[in-house]
């Protein structure tokens, strides 16, 4: 699923990316519901194209859900740098923790105890990405302590949840763009004084 226009910088994700592109214009998404980190890596690698110069990546809930281990996973979303282009650059939207669903007879409900052993690797995983080079987006602390941020599933974004993630994915673009463009300022002077020097 595509939403928002062309641009230099792409979100993807599972499906917690859905509905992002409502709250933020001028990003491009593209959600892929269910999927895990090797398919969304699949699909970067198919997809990203020569405007794009960030790409941020939300994926790993399904993963996790999936039994995959967490060195495996954490593995994978630092191989994701492997697929793209020289000069993209590459940012990593944390993991985000489970709540207990509301919805009685929901077929993806955890008991308490698959919650809690859940919502161990989510951290542990957070916790090694933000200690691994690569940009992250450290919301997902956030996402732990407010309820009101999730659907009434606990796996899906509220409408609340959806517009923080989305804001918070917008200021990170902004901080991103004043250093990439300072850096693009950078490269013309020094072209500049190279030309000069010559004549």
């Amino acid at each position: 699923m595509f939403s928002g226009r062309e641009s230099e910088v792409l979100v993807v994700g599972d499906s917690l990316v859905k509905y992002l592109g409502t709250s933020v214009s001028g990003l491009e998404f593209v959600s892929l519901p269910g999927k895990g980190v090797e398919a969304v890596s699949q699909w970067v690698g198919r997809h990203v194209a020569p405007r794009h110069k960030l790409v941020i990546v939300h994926v790993g809930t399904n993963d996790l859900a999936g039994g995959v281990p967490v060195h495996t996973l954490y593995n994978k979303l630092c191989s994701l740098n492997a697929n793209l282009p020289t000069g993209v650059q590459l940012c990593i939207s944390g993991v985000l923790r489970r709540w207990e669903s509301r919805l009685p007879g929901c077929w993806y409900s955890l008991s308490h105890a698959q919650l809690v052993s859940f919502n161990r690797s989510v951290d542990e995983l957070n916790c090694l990405l933000s200690g691994s080079g690569i940009s992250v987006l450290g919301h997902h602390q956030r996402f732990g302590c407010d309820r009101r941020l999730f659907a009434r599933d606990g796996l899906h974004l509220s409408r609340s949840g959806s517009y923080y993630l989305a804001q918070e994915i917008e200021n990170h673009t902004e901080r991103w763009m004043v250093s990439y463009f300072a850096f693009l300022q950078f490269l013309a002077l020094d072209c500049i004084h190279s030309v000069l020097a010559v004549c």
